[in-house]
C-alpha cells in the first residue's frame, strides 16, 4: 500500500513537472514570436521613412548616420536638423547697444563691466555718436555747430563716427565753422598724422573758411621734424605772422625728439621775426638746455652731449639779445578802464603816505 501511494505521488509530481514545463516553453515561444513582430514592424517604418521625400517639415536636410552595433545586424537612423522655422528659439535676436540717457535700461544681455577711461568710452555709454544723435532726433533737439565741435572732441580718434562726422554735419544742413575743423586737425595732429592734418586743413579751405593762428598752432603740433617745422614757418609768412604759441609748440615738439639742430633753427627763426619768448618758451629751452644728472662730461666723449654744448653756446648769445614778453596777470582781462587806472595811481603812490 505504502509503494502504491508513492508511487502515484511521484507520477502525479512528474505530471506537474511536466505542465510547467510546456507552460515555460510556450509562453517563451509567445514573447519571441511578439519580439520579432515588433522588429519587423520597426524596419518596415524606417524603410517607408526612407523612402518617401521629406514633406512638411520643408527644407529638411537628412543625414544617415551608420550605426554599427555587435550582434547579428546593423540598420540605417535617419537624423533630422531642425527646422528652419524653429532655429530662432535657440538664438537670441542682436540687441541694441545700452544708452544712459534711456528712461529704462535692460541690463539681460549685460555680460561685465569694464573701466571707462577715456572720452570716448564715456560717450560709448550714450550709444556713440550715432545713439546720442538719435537721442536727440526722438526728443525733437536739433544739433547745432557747437554739438558737432564737442562730438569731434570726444569720438574716438580713426574710427568710423569720425571719418563720417562731416557727412553727418551735411546731413543735418549745419554751418561749419574754423573751430570745429581746428578741433579734427587737433586731435591728428596729436597722433603725429601730419598728413591727415594737412587734409583737414585742405578741407577747410575748399569749404571757403579761412585759417585762424589756432589752426597753425594745432598743426605744429604734429611737426616732429625739422624739415616740417620750418616749412611750417615759411607758409606761414605769406599770411600770418607766427607768435609765441606757435614757437613754443615747435619747441616742445623738437625737444621731445632731443633734435638740438631743430631748436637752434626755431631760435634763429624768432630773432629774425623778432617774437619775444615768454615764460613758458624760457622754462622749455632753460630744460633743453640742462646736461644729465650724475653725468661728468670731461670724463668721456660723447656725441650727443656735444649737441648740447652746441646748443647751449647760441641759447645764451640768444637770451642777451631777445627781449623777453612780461607775463600778463590772469586777472588784467578782467580788468576795466577805471579799475586800471586806479590801480596804477595806487601803484605811484608812496609807501609812507599810504601807511598814513
Amino acid at each position: 500500500m505504502k509503494g502504491q501511494k508513492r508511487k502515484g505521488a511521484d507520477s502525479g509530481i512528474a505530471t506537474q513537472l511536466d505542465v510547467e514545463t510546456m507552460e515555460k516553453q510556450v509562453l517563451q515561444e509567445n514573447s519571441r514570436k511578439a519580439e520579432e513582430h515588433l522588429i519587423n514592424h520597426e524596419d518596415k517604418d524606417e524603410s517607408e521613412v526612407q523612402a518617401e521625400p521629406a514633406t512638411g517639415l520643408a527644407g529638411l536636410t537628412k543625414k544617415t548616420v551608420e550605426l554599427s552595433r555587435t550582434g547579428d545586424f546593423s540598420r540605417n537612423q535617419a537624423i533630422s536638423d531642425p527646422p528652419q522655422a524653429n532655429r530662432g528659439q535657440f538664438f537670441e535676436p542682436a540687441c541694441n547697444l545700452p544708452n544712459l540717457l534711456d528712461l529704462k535700461i535692460s541690463n539681460k544681455n549685460l555680460v561685465s563691466l569694464g573701466t571707462v577711461a577715456t572720452p570716448s568710452d564715456r560717450l560709448a555709454l550714450m550709444g556713440n555718436m550715432e545713439g546720442f544723435l538719435n537721442k536727440m532726433k526722438e526728443d525733437n533737439v536739433a544739433p547745432n555747430i557747437k554739438t558737432f565741435t564737442l562730438l569731434a572732441e570726444l569720438v574716438e580718434p580713426l574710427s568710423q563716427s569720425e571719418s563720417s562726422l562731416l557727412t553727418v554735419l551735411d546731413e543735418h544742413k549745419v554751418k561749419v565753422d574754423v573751430t570745429f575743423f581746428n578741433t579734427l586737425l587737433r586731435k591728428k595732429s596729436k597722433l603725429g598724422d601730419l598728413e591727415g592734418a594737412k587734409g583737414m586743413l585742405s578741407a577747410l579751405v575748399q569749404r571757403g573758411i579761412s585759417p585762424n593762428i589756432q589752426t597753425f598752432c594745432n598743426l605744429a603740433i604734429a611737426c616732429r621734424r625739422e624739415k616740417d617745422g620750418l616749412q611750417l614757418l615759411l607758409d606761414m609768412k605769406s599770411g600770418i605772422t607766427p607768435n609765441t604759441h606757435i614757437y613754443s609748440t615747435l619747441i616742445n615738439a623738437a625737444v621731445k625728439q632731443l633734435d638740438y639742430t631743430y631748436l637752434t633753427e626755431i631760435l634763429r627763426d624768432m630773432r629774425t621775426n623778432q617774437v619775444p619768448p615768454n615764460e613758458v618758451v624760457i622754462r622749455q629751452l632753460e630744460f633743453a638746455a640742462q646736461y644729465p644728472p650724475q653725468f661728468d662730461r670731461y670724463k668721456s666723449k660723447n656725441t650727443y652731449l656735444e649737441k648740447i654744448d652746441g646748443f647751449r653756446g647760441y641759447y645764451f648769445r640768444w637770451l642777451k639779445a631777445m627781449v623777453a614778453e612780461e607775463t600778463p596777470h590772469p586777472w588784467a582781462k578782467y580788468r576795466t578802464k577805471d579799475s586800471a587806472a586806479k590801480g596804477s595811481a595806487e601803484d605811484m603812490q608812496p609807501q609812507g603816505t599810504m601807511e598814513q
